[in-house]
């Protein structure tokens, strides 16, 4: 999508989601064609190197694609059945030639017409380049196979029909079917004959089920004699054998706590590969019935695939956290990642009912629900926190017990950070499969601008102890872990292993951890200091009872307590609070609204925002500073702001100091006193103040509210989770409309989006842009646009000066004035490194069919008298395995010219 503004510019490009069960390995190994929500990419499996990607593929709507297949008759080309995009009943199949370096990949697109009432929902094969099996269905769950002529465009006739199926499965070598129906013979077994055009065998299998619920099934390969095997609700797994016979005989396999995912035997039959929950894959032996483990994967196993003409490679679709995924093609000979590709892991909380995508769904409902049309609570959170390295624009995106490394511009998750360890389960019984891991709820960068050498990243983690799904504010304990990451790049090289160097700056060395920072209560805030602040290397951080610590290192780098403030309620407040909570859900502590605080870019004060007030706080003393009351009228956008005395204990851990302390503070007095964030302009006059359903611009100065902003509900439609950011800007690269005041140098520009609830449409989001003027204290919105999707998140990028956002499908796009110089070069440095890539990808694959000839004129060389020209020509031996290692491990800064020359060597 991109804005129809020629100043500003909003596209979503990169990012997107991984579709595990659409990518498909090339029929030599050498590929993997990978499907994304929006766009398609391939890879190289050797060099781990992106070939080329396709964003715009036509009539194919990438969410719409229902299966792929690659040709059995030319490797380069590879079938897509989707949906039609305007039409979502019309089918139609799309020949992609994804090889060939062309201006032209698509070679043709057909659609598809079956009978009223069909719909595909899978190619089986391929009789001939023309002809394909299709399996379609009904809405009665009859299934038929049905053989379609492209060239003709039409359907031939059905070869079998099927009734009241539950699943289906086809074997890796697309010669056998088995369906499972309601009624009883259960399994049907469907065999194609050698061209794919006629039945080979069909027959049912007498199996009796009393004791198993089946909930998925695989079939092997052999076409004589198959093999079965089903999952169970309860974990075990059945084989079946010589399934021909009155009683087939069984193999009872039990490991899998929870139902096994997915199923699929190995391509001669000799291993069934399970996956499920427990994220681990079991090998189970047909010959000697022994196990195998590759345990602990990053993720719940969703889908395990093969291709029959790769053997060595295993396929696995990883569920890593709220349904984003992770692509995986281990080897078989050694169980090593051979590629990995991850979707960008949007993350919103710690308990499993908090994800955005189904919440969002859930308060939309409510909206439509509602007798007014009006949508003014906020139920749930749909706000992603994300951060941005400075010196590489690569995406930090906290997943689970992890940080993801994202680089949004070549679509490649750069690392995987484990912030923290995983709890250690003993055993499969119990509750202990109920423990959850540590969640990271927060993290930032920090630069020490006074060396310049000193790059920090700060994390923290939260670990719940207790059974997930029985989560109450009394029940729980709640420990957290603040950790301080230095680069390694700032570090003596001798302190490192190879492994740990990372020209990138992506690589963090662990140096100081601090167990429970805030006592018993949850880290809700996490503030930088700004340069002015000994450099930048200082943090805030605040707790949802009103505690604010400053951290600060010394000379060796260990950080330590500095300071601290309370602004907290007493003790009857809190008991208070806990009352009404009592016996519900814990909420998402990592969105617990709690204390907010930012810093006066001057470091001269420190605003902490709490139930509807701020206190403005001296940094040298740590004491709060009393302000004049000001006299404000009402308006529309807020009822007033005023300045009221209220005795504030100054609370520390355990002991009440000095209760008689009185504090001045502002209290905001709006709808809604919950405040989310609060931030200084950068001249530091101004305070921007997000409530839930509230924004205000305070003057600290002249005391008064110089702006106000509802962000909740209208009568047709509602506004929910709104993100509001600032950031300060050149006045040259910021315009309203066609003026610009040049005496005024910089000024500060708001983001605020809000999505937008309307019944009977999708969800969208609304993006607005607001100046604000430094000198002259004014806001004036420049720019607005309604993009029809749920945007969840929104970040400055200092390197590309222009605003990073996702939405819910994991979606990365720009939104900025004209663009960036330095993303536009980027731009065109991966144009050609691809380039280089597929010239690279060539270059090899010529080299291994020079291989494979030399190979072969040399076995046929020593069978044969040959004259003496054919002899001096064989006289080249074939290459070893992995002739090509040394020059696929040294890519980096090689020119395709000189790479030609070392491949040449080698052959």
């Amino acid at each position: 999508m991109t804005s129809d503004n020629d100043a500003y510019s909003l596209s979503f490009s990169s990012g997107g989601q991984v579709i595990p069960r659409l990518n498909k390995i090339s029929n030599d190994g050498h590929y993997s064609v990978s499907f994304f929500n929006n766009h398609i990419t391939v890879y190289s499996i050797t060099s781990r190197l992106a070939i080329r990607s396709f964003y715009n593929l036509g009539d194919v709507q990438f969410e719409g694609i229902i299966d792929t297949f690659i040709s059995s008759i030319n490797n380069n080309l590879i079938y897509i059945l989707s949906k039609n995009k305007e039409k979502k009943s019309q089918y139609f199949i799309t020949i992609l030639n994804w090889y060939d370096n062309v201006k032209e990949p698509i070679i043709s697109s057909i659609p598809i017409s079956l009978s009223e009432g069909k719909f595909p929902v899978q190619m089986i094969n391929f009789q001939n380049e023309t002809t394909v099996n299709l399996l379609t269905k009904t809405e009665t769950k009859t299934f038929d196979i049905i053989p379609y002529d492209l060239n003709l465009n039409k359907s031939l006739k059905s070869l079998k029909s099927f009734e009241n199926i539950l699943y289906y499965s086809i074997s890796t070598n697309f010669k056998n079917i088995v369906l499972t129906s309601k009624k009883r013979p259960f399994f049907t077994i469907f065999t194609f004959d050698d061209t794919n055009s006629c039945e080979l065998a069909c027959y049912t299998v007498n199996y009796s089920i009393l004791k198993f619920n089946p909930v998925n099934i695989t079939i092997s390969n052999d076409q004589t004699n198959p093999l079965i095997a089903f999952g169970t609700n309860s974990g075990t797994i059945i084989l079946l054998f010589d399934l021909t016979s009155e009683n087939p005989p069984q193999r009872i396999l039990k490991w899998h706590m929870s139902q096994p995912k997915s199923l699929i035997f190995n391509s001669d039959s000799t291993y069934l590969l399970s996956g499920g929950s427990e994220k681990v894959l079991v090998f189970w032996n047909i010959l000697n019935e022994k196990q195998q483990f590759l345990p602990r994967l990053n993720g719940k196993i969703e889908n395990i695939s093969l291709n029959s003409n790769v053997p060595s490679l295993i396929n696995l679709s990883l569920n890593v956290i709220d349904d984003d995924y992770e692509y995986l093609i281990l080897g078989t000979t050694d169980l090593l990642s051979k590629l990995n590709i991850s979707t960008p892991h949007l993350f919103s909380g710690l308990n499993k009912d908090n994800l955005i995508k189904k919440n969002i769904i859930k308060d939309l409902k409510s909206f439509e629900k509602s007798s007014n049309n009006q949508f003014t609570k906020f139920k749930h959170p749909y706000k992603l926190k994300f951060n941005i390295n400075p010196k590489n624009n690569h995406l930090y995106l906290q997943a689970g017990r992890h940080l993801q490394i994202y680089d949004s511009l070549h679509n490649l998750q750069i690392d995987n950070i484990a912030v923290a360890p995983a709890i250690q389960q003993y055993g499969k019984i119990g509750s202990e499969v109920k423990i959850q891991d540590p969640m990271v709820i927060g993290s930032e960068f920090i630069y020490c601008s006074k060396t310049n050498e000193k790059d920090w990243l700060i994390t923290c983690d939260a670990e719940v102890r207790g059974e997930a799904e029985k989560l109450t504010l009394e029940s729980i304990e709640h420990w957290e872990t603040l950790r301080f990451w230095k680069n390694s790049n700032s570090i003596s090289n001798s302190n490192l292993n190879s492994k740990d160097k990372d020209n990138n700056g992506n690589s963090w060395i662990l140096q100081t951890k601090m167990l429970r920072p805030h006592g018993d209560y949850p880290i809700t805030s996490i503030v930088p200091a700004p340069k002015s602040y000994f450099g930048g290397e200082a943090v805030l951080t605040a707790d949802s009872r009103g505690n604010v610590r400053l951290w600060r290192p010394n000379s060796q780098g260990i950080w330590s307590l500095r300071k601290f403030f309370s602004s907290g309620s007493d003790n009857s407040v809190t008991r208070k609070e806990s009352q009404i909570k009592k016996n519900k859900d814990l909420n998402n502590l990592a969105n617990n609204e709690g204390t907010v605080c930012c810093w006066c870019p001057d470091s001269s004060m420190i605003a902490i925002g709490r139930d509807g007030k701020v206190i403005l706080l001296d940094v040298n003393t740590f004491e709060p500073i009393h302000i004049i009351k000001p006299a404000i009228s009402e308006s529309k956008f807020h009822t007033h702001a005023t300045i009221d005395n209220s005795k504030i204990d100054d609370i520390n851990e355990n002991k009440i100091l000095n209760p008689n302390n009185k504090t001045r503070y502002i209290d905001i007095n709006l709808q809604d006193k919950h405040i989310i964030s609060i931030n200084f302009t950068s001249n530091g006059k101004l305070l921007v103040i997000e409530t839930r359903s509230h924004l205000t611009v305070v003057d600290i100065l002249k005391n008064r509210t110089i702006f106000g902003l509802i962000l909740s509900g209208e009568k047709s439609s509602g506004f929910g989770g709104s993100i509001v950011r600032l950031t300060s800007r050149n006045k040259s690269n910021i315009n309203i409309g066609d003026q610009t005041d040049l005496n005024d140098d910089t000024t500060d520009e708001l983001l605020i989006i809000g999505k937008f609830f309307q019944k009977g449409k999708p969800i969208s989001s609304k993006i607005t842009l607001w100046n604000i003027s430094d000198k002259k204290s004014t806001i004036e919105c420049k720019w607005c646009k309604i993009y029809e999707n749920s945007i969840i998140g929104a970040e400055w990028s200092d390197s590309w000066q222009q605003w990073i956002l996702a939405d819910t499908n994991s979606n990365f796009g720009e939104l900025g004035y004209g663009k960036s110089y330095s993303r536009k070069v980027l731009l065109k440095e991966n144009e050609t490194k691809e380039t280089n890539n597929w010239i690279v990808s060539s270059l090899l694959d010529n080299a291994r069919i020079v291989n494979r000839a030399s190979t072969t004129n040399t076995n046929n060389s020593s069978n044969n008298n040959l004259d003496n020209d054919t002899e001096e020509f064989n006289d080249r031996q074939g290459l070893k395995g992995g002739a090509f290692d040394i020059i696929l491990d040294h890519l980096e800064g090689v020119s395709v010219s000189a790479l030609f020359e070392r491949v040449l060597k080698v052959v």
